[in-house]
């Protein structure tokens, strides 16, 4: 990956995503940096999954985490290779 990509701006127009998404890979790659803890990211995945997912997110939403009902855990089929790819960019960019 180039190191242009690691800028948010260079991001943004290698790539066309939007600046939510921009500024939460900054917030991920700062806290992977600088070895962080999961509280020093909390606040920013309750926010994210709030934005993305609205009344459906489980981090911001008690009841719906309290009624949640876990299956047995199955692979990670289609995403995984989104995923993959995803931890290996900011991987390379940290």
């Amino acid at each position: 990956m180039s190191q242009t990509l690691s800028s948010g701006s260079g991001l943004r127009t290698a790539t066309g995503i939007d600046t939510n998404l921009v500024h939460f890979i900054e917030v991920v790659m700062g806290w992977l940096r600088d070895r962080g803890s999961l509280e020093a990211v909390a606040k920013e995945l309750t926010l994210r999954e709030r934005d993305l997912k609205e009344n459906r997110a489980y981090l911001v939403n008690e009841k719906r985490r309290r009624d949640w009902r876990k299956a047995v855990a199955t692979p990670l089929d289609y995403r995984w290779p989104v995923a993959r790819d995803m931890i290996e960019c900011v991987r390379e960019v940290s």
